[in-house]
C-alpha cells in the first residue's frame, strides 16, 4: 500500500439516504477554505434547496456519479466521479479517455488520516477498469495548497480556465496498471 493510502477506507457509491452527509461533508469544507479567505465552494450552497451545489450533488446522485468514503461506519469524504466534463474539459468530451473528478472533500477531523490520496487512488482504478487511460480534474487556479497536493499526487498541469467567476486549474493523471503500462497511457 502506498505511503499516505488508508487500507480500511470503503468508496461506495451514495444513496439518496447518504445525500445528507455528502452535503454535510461538503459544507464543513467549504466554510472552512472560506474562513481562510481562500478560493474554494460558497459556503451554504450545498446545503440551500436552490444552491448550485446541491443542485450538483442532486443531478450527480441521480447520475450514479456521487460516491462517500466510509472508515467503518462513518461517512468522512466525498467525491463525484464522472465519466465526460463538459463544462472544464469541453474538448475532451467525444473522447472518452477519461474520468472527471468533482468536488473531493474530506471531514476536517479525518485530515491528515490518507483519506483523500486514496479516493484518488481509487478514482485511478476506476478509470483503469472502465478503460479510460486518464483522470481529470480542476481546482481553483489560486490555490498553492490544491496546486501542490494534487502535484505530488502524480497530477499535471493541462491549462487554466475561466468559467463565469472561477479560474481554474486544468490537471491531468495517467492512469498506470495493467492496462497502461508506464510511459505508454493509451489514447495519446
Amino acid at each position: 500500500m502506498a505511503s499516505g493510502v488508508r487500507s480500511n477506507v470503503v468508496v461506495r457509491q451514495a444513496s439518496p439516504a447518504d445525500l445528507d452527509a455528502a452535503i454535510e461533508i461538503l459544507e464543513e469544507a467549504s466554510e472552512w477554505v472560506a474562513r481562510r479567505g481562500a478560493d474554494g465552494w460558497e459556503p451554504g450552497s450545498f446545503r440551500s434547496p436552490q444552491g448550485s451545489g446541491n443542485r450538483a450533488l442532486r443531478e450527480a446522485l441521480a447520475a450514479g456519479e456521487l460516491y462517500l468514503a466510509w472508515l467503518g461506519s462513518r461517512p468522512v469524504a466525498t467525491v463525484t466521479l464522472q465519466s465526460a466534463d463538459p463544462i472544464y474539459w469541453p474538448e475532451a468530451v467525444d473522447r472518452g479517455d477519461a474520468l472527471y473528478m468533482h468536488r473531493l472533500a474530506v471531514q476536517r477531523d479525518a485530515n491528515g488520516s490518507g483519506v483523500g490520496r486514496t479516493l484518488l487512488r481509487w478514482a485511478e482504478e476506476q478509470a483503469r477498469a472502465r478503460g479510460r487511460p486518464f483522470v481529470r480534474l480542476d481546482c481553483p487556479a489560486r490555490s498553492r495548497f490544491l496546486r501542490a497536493y494534487y502535484h505530488q499526487a502524480g497530477f499535471r498541469h493541462r491549462g487554466d480556465l475561466t468559467v463565469s467567476d472561477f479560474h481554474a486549474r486544468l490537471l491531468e493523471k495517467p492512469v498506470r496498471g495493467p492496462a497502461y503500462p508506464a510511459g505508454r497511457s493509451r489514447g495519446r
